[in-house]
Parts: structure tokens; C-alpha cells; sequence
């Protein structure tokens, strides 16, 4: 993914100024289709490790002889709450991720972004703390708190959900300024030259921030 962003960068800088519009677009919007392919990279990975982050979690239980009661029980609730908060995160994620693409056919430009990052932060808090309440009724159920699981799993889901919301902001915010550039452009009637250079502009700077997200990543899949 990284050396595709470089890539791209470089083939971009060579483009003569005269290159059709919709092509620069249509990279641009390439580079940002990179960017989720990224960030769904992680809640793939952040899927996968549920089952062992799950475990993790019972640690303590798990290196007794005699397990409680309700042990495996609590175990399959708190795995199936975490799946679930997974999904709806990657929902989410996907549905901001559908409304940054700088221009379609109509053409249209993406709207109230810094919101859009915002009303995402805030739903992802929101999906945390549900769950955090969910796991800590499943643990006060079995009578398993010793354990601290519903703590440790919560924690898990909060490190993996810093990272995306990090990348989000990144890549949004770079359509952002890309964006602010553009409906100037518009406002003071620049020339088409003029217009493919911001649009070259912004991919650099989308792609600068692609790699950010990437190595946000990279740490958040290593922990």
C-alpha cells in the first residue's frame, strides 16, 4: 500500500499540465479508495484477533484447574458484542468513506467534512461505551469480575477504534483542504491549468496522509 502511494505520487508529478481533468479526479479518488482498502485492512485484523483478545481477557480464569461457572458462556457473549460493535464500526466507517470522494458524474463536491469527522468520532465513542456497558453486564452476570474482562476487551476494541478514527481524520481532513481549494478555484474562476494543479496538489497531500494512516496502522495491528 505504501510503495502504491509513492508510486502514484510520482507518476502524478510527471502528468503534463495539459492532462485531462477527469483523469487527475479519477486518481484522486483512487487514492482514496487506497485510504479505506487501509483502514478495512485493520478491521479485518481487528475481526480476526477477537477469539484471542477474548482469551486474553479470561486469562485469569484460564490458568485455574477449576474454571467457575459460566466461564465459557460469559466468554461467547463478550466475543459475540465485540463482532458485533466490529460490524458496526466497519459500517460506519465505509458509509464517511462514501462521502469524501471529491467529484462523481454529477459532478459534486463532498460536503461539511470537518462534521463528517466529528459525527464519526462521536458514534465510534458511542459504539465503545455500548459495548463497554454490554461486557461489563455479561461479567456481573456470571459473577466474573475478578476476572477484569470486560475491561481488558474494552481496551482492546478502544486501541483498535483510536487508530481508525486517527486515519479517518488524516484522510478526511486532507479532502478537506483539498475541498477549501477547489470551491475557491470555482469562486475566482481559475483556469483549467489551474484547477488540475490544485487537484495534483491535493493528491500529494492525500497521499502524505494515506501514508500517516497506513503507519497508524501498522502500530495499531502490532499491539
Amino acid at each position: 500500500m505504501l510503495f502504491w502511494t509513492i508510486l502514484c505520487l510520482a507518476v502524478l508529478s510527471c502528468q503534463s499540465l495539459g492532462a485531462d481533468q477527469t483523469s487527475v479526479v479519477d486518481e484522486f479518488n483512487d487514492a482514496l479508495e487506497e485510504g479505506l482498502q487501509s483502514v478495512r485492512v485493520l478491521i479485518q485484523n481487528t475481526e480476526s484477533h477477537l477469539p484471542s483478545a477474548v482469551n486474553k481477557a479470561f486469562d485469569y480464569f484460564n490458568r485455574l484447574q477449576d474454571k467457575p461457572n459460566g466461564v465459557a458462556e460469559a466468554a461467547n457473549a463478550l466475543y459475540e458484542t465485540a463482532k458485533n460493535t466490529v460490524t458496526q464500526v466497519s459500517a460506519e466507517t465505509e458509509a464517511i468513506f462514501s462521502k469524501l470522494s471529491v467529484l462523481t458524474d454529477q459532478p459534486r463536491l463532498p460536503q461539511n467534512i470537518l462534521q463528517l469527522i466529528a459525527d464519526h468520532h462521536n458514534l465510534q465513542d458511542f459504539l465503545i461505551k455500548e459495548a463497554r456497558e454490554a461486557f461489563s453486564q455479561t461479567i456481573r452476570t456470571h459473577h466474573l469480575g475478578s476476572s477484569k474482562a470486560d475491561e481488558k476487551l474494552a481496551s482492546f476494541l478502544q486501541q483498535k477504534t483510536n487508530a481508525i478514527k486517527q486515519a479517518v481524520t488524516s484522510i478526511a481532513s486532507a479532502v478537506h483542504d483539498v475541498i477549501g481549494h477547489l470551491q475557491n478555484s470555482a469562486n475566482s474562476s481559475l483556469s483549467k491549468e489551474a484547477v488540475e494543479n490544485i487537484l495534483r496538489s491535493g493528491m500529494e497531500t492525500l497521499g502524505f496522509a494515506i501514508v500517516f494512516a497506513q503507519e497508524e496502522i501498522k502500530d495499531a495491528m502490532s499491539h
